[in-house]
């Protein structure tokens, strides 16, 4: 967490940084602290719903094992299986595939 008193030590490029994130909120960003309980645990201070929903799509979006993706056939976002997963579904993959065949072999003639 920041204080206000450590903006003034910041680099132009972490300043903008940081006022992009916050805008991200609505001007409104969550607030965390940290519990000594039997292990040390994050505890996060949501103003609103809204916010919890923010900050879980951009967990996700930057999600490197399970991305949200768009399928390459029917362009639908899904949560991806697989870190190189493409389509949402077997059935959009065996789809796309037959398109795609059709149209090679449609050329060829």
């Amino acid at each position: 967490m920041l204080y206000y008193e450590d903006y003034d030590r910041l680099n132009q490029e972490t300043r903008m940084i940081m006022q992009q994130s916050i805008s991200a909120f609505g001007g409104n960003p969550p607030t965390y602290r940290i519990a000594l309980h039997d292990k040390p645990t994050v505890i996060w201070d949501f103003h609103s719903l809204l916010l919890v929903t923010q900050l879980m799509f951009m967990f996700m979006l930057t999600d490197t094992k399970k991305p949200i993706r768009l399928c390459k056939h029917c362009t639908k976002a899904f949560v991806a299986n697989r870190a190189d997963a493409m389509f949402c579904s077997p059935q959009c993959k065996n789809k796309f595939n037959v398109y795609k065949s059709r149209a090679k072999n449609g050329e060829d003639e």
